[in-house]
Parts: C-alpha cells; sequence; structure tokens
C-alpha cells in the first residue's frame, strides 16, 4: 500500500478490512459493521474531519439483578484501561447490555499503515474489554464452568 496521506473515508476503511481479511458482517450507512473474534459487534463511524469513533456491544446480557455489578465492573475497567469507554444499558425488555465507545484518531488524514494500526489497536481494545467482563460474568453455560 502506498504511504500517500488520504482523507479517511468509509471506502478506505472497508478497503483495509477487506485486506486483512477481518470479515464485516454488514454494512452500515456511518461505517462498516465489523465482525471481530471476540463476542461483540463493532460499528466503525467517520467524521467529516476524518476523525474515528467505535463503538461495540458485548454480546452477552445480564439479568436486571446485576446491575449493580455491571455498574461496578465498568467504572472499574474504565479506571484502569484507555478505552473503550463501557457503560451498562437496560433495553426495553429490561436486560443489561454493556456498551462501549473509544475515539480512533482525530487527524484529518492518515495513511495506510496508520489505519491499519488504528482498526487493529482498536479491535483490541474491544477484545481487552471483552476478557474482562467475562472474567466478571462468568457464563455458567461454557464448557467446565
Amino acid at each position: 500500500m502506498s504511504n500517500e496521506i488520504l482523507p479517511v473515508t468509509y471506502e478506505r476503511i472497508m478497503a483495509q478490512l477487506r485486506a486483512d481479511r477481518i470479515p464485516h458482517v454488514l454494512t452500515a450507512q456511518t461505517g462498516p459493521i465489523l465482525a471481530v473474534p471476540l463476542p461483540a459487534i463493532l460499528n466503525y463511524t467517520i467524521s467529516e474531519g476524518g476523525g474515528l469513533t467505535v463503538t461495540g456491544q458485548w454480546n452477552r446480557t445480564l439479568h436486571t439483578s446485576h446491575i449493580s455489578a455491571a455498574r461496578s465492573a465498568c467504572a472499574e475497567y474504565n479506571r484502569t484501561h484507555a478505552g473503550p469507554a463501557l457503560h451498562p444499558q437496560m433495553d426495553d425488555s429490561g436486560a443489561v447490555n454493556i456498551v462501549g465507545s473509544a475515539l480512533g484518531w482525530t487527524v484529518e488524514g492518515v495513511d495506510d499503515d496508520q489505519l491499519r494500526a488504528c482498526i487493529h489497536d482498536t479491535a483490541n481494545q474491544f477484545i481487552d474489554a471483552s476478557n474482562f467482563l467475562d472474567a466478571q460474568f462468568p457464563d455458567n453455560w461454557k464448557e467446565g464452568a
């Protein structure tokens, strides 16, 4: 790939995901939604200035009785990790979902190597968050649990 500085665009993000063989499960108008090897789905949104915001949701839900524990776990994670910022939300059915968001960069242009590093670093942050949540809230249905 070229080291030419180009604007951050939806097309460049998609091209990078394809080049790195990172499976994307669907495409949204604001940016690609990416399936990464963790129990979460990430949505990449690009601002007009080239800023990248990545949001994701842990694929497991918790019973409402765990809302206090979820708040505490998210606060602990947010104190000890650079990103993504985690917070619990209740959905319409009363289940607790944990969502996170991270800012990828705020410069107007990056080269292809910087774009690749940003995509991978952000995905790795969500992997770390997922591993942390899995440890805090063990899944009793998993083998060996």
